[in-house]
């Protein structure tokens, strides 16, 4: 069942202060435009939309797919922040367990809200 091993939480996009969602590369990857295409909204928006369409045979599969893609997906993808960025520059500042105040969301489709991953 989705969302089973996750806090479960009413979180709307709207209520988010940011949201991003970054590749983590070489700079000549980068330079090179490999990634140029993958993190393009309309190429992910399209590609998500063409894995859901191969639930056409299963009706209540794909409508719950569908209903997620339109009311979480394409919401959340229209406020990320979608970017690559040179894996020199990332450095972990202080221990791991001192992010207490990042959270993290995952849609899950399926249902009706966002789940919260611990």
């Amino acid at each position: 069942m989705y969302g089973q091993n996750h806090r479960e939480s009413n979180l709307e996009v709207e209520n988010l202060k940011s949201i991003g969602f970054y590749i983590t590369a070489s700079q000549s990857q980068i330079d090179a435009g490999f990634f140029s295409e993958q993190i393009e909204k309309n190429s992910i928006r399209a590609k998500v939309s063409t894995r859901i369409q191969r639930y056409a045979d299963d009706e209540d599969h794909h409508y719950k797919l569908s209903n997620w893609f339109q009311k979480y997906f394409k919401p959340m993808l229209e406020v990320t922040k979608i970017d690559a960025v040179n894996s020199k520059i990332i450095q972990m500042q202080g221990e791991p367990d001192n992010a207490g105040d990042i959270d993290v969301y995952r849609i899950r489709p399926g249902l009706d809200h966002l789940s919260r991953v611990k």
